[in-house]
């Protein structure tokens, strides 16, 4: 991304905020076009990982998810541009949290909280709503972007508002440890594709067999951070629920694999009852278990 594209960015969110909600997904729709008949973009890949995960449903409901998802996908990137320039009590407005007093009486308790997500829903928004309801406390994890313009404008979005704590994720543990005597509340996305060792945590997930990053499980236990599960469902265009539910108490107590598998399932449950909610142009199943014995 160039300097150029950024300032774009900046002006193309301002304008979304200023449009009537009808004109901006109607926007967004166009968008949606580009994506699926123009740009193509990811279409063999969403559509293998549609066929594989539900092997059952006919093609005309893998066509419908798949439409559904470039909709939802096209969404996501507007209402993410927003963030540059929205309000905060607005987003408030759009997104509620369920639940939210399980985080709160266990942060009142002195505990901190691990907070796990799938790509579904509005994440982006989900994070910055945390930072605004949580301030001081809230942090994510995230990946630092190559292109320089282009983390600088990811950073943007999620810090101006509330003051989230980006935690990139080669140095989060160490900067946790440093952080022991206070509490805090930190998003971890574990659905991202780890290398396919054999050290991941490797299940049926959708069904195929799927590794998982273990760090959240690892962190949580040498931590003693409780854990959380937090199911984001997309009520409407524009709004949405983050329904909090307890995945992992007494963390330091558990065997080695309980909680990731605990994540495994219950992501799966959301994605079976809502599956065009998922990132699915993301490359989930590239690593197969075999990979080090051939």
């Amino acid at each position: 991304m160039t300097k150029a594209a950024y300032w774009v960015f900046i002006a193309l969110s301002a304008f979304l905020n200023i449009l009537p909600q009808k004109l901006r997904y109607t926007f967004s729709d166009l968008t949606a076009f580009l994506l699926k008949y123009v740009l193509r973009y990811r279409k063999q890949v969403v559509r293998n990982n549609l066929k594989k995960s539900f092997p059952n449903k006919p093609i005309k409901e893998i066509k419908r998810i798949e439409n559904s998802f470039y909709h939802n996908l096209a969404d996501l990137f507007v209402e993410s541009l927003q963030l540059l320039t929205i309000k905060g009590d607005k987003l408030l407005s759009q997104f509620k949290i369920e639940n939210k007093e399980l985080i709160d009486s266990t942060l009142a308790s002195g505990k901190s909280v691990f907070v796990a997500i799938g790509h579904s829903g509005n994440w982006e928004w989900f994070a910055v709503c945390l930072s605004l309801l949580f301030p001081g406390k809230a942090g994510s994890l995230y990946k630092a972007q190559r292109n320089k313009m282009f983390d600088s404008m990811i950073y943007r979005m999620r810090t101006r508002l509330g003051n989230l704590q980006m935690l990139e994720s080669k140095s989060a543990y160490r900067l946790l440890v440093s952080q022991r005597n206070s509490t805090n509340i930190v998003l971890i996305p574990g659905d991202q594709t780890p290398g396919g060792n054999p050290t991941d945590h490797w299940t049926i997930f959708m069904n195929q067999e799927t590794p998982f990053f273990n760090g959240l499980e690892k962190m949580a236990i040498s931590l003693g951070f409780e854990v959380f599960f937090a199911d984001l469902q997309r009520l409407g265009r524009g709004f949405y629920l983050a329904r909090i539910e307890e995945l992992a108490t007494d963390v330091r107590e558990m065997q080695p694999g309980v909680i990731t598998e605990a994540y495994a399932r219950r992501l799966e449950q959301a994605l079976l009852s809502r599956p065009d909610n998922w990132l699915w142009s993301h490359r989930r199943w590239k690593h197969k278990r075999n990979k080090s014995a051939q």
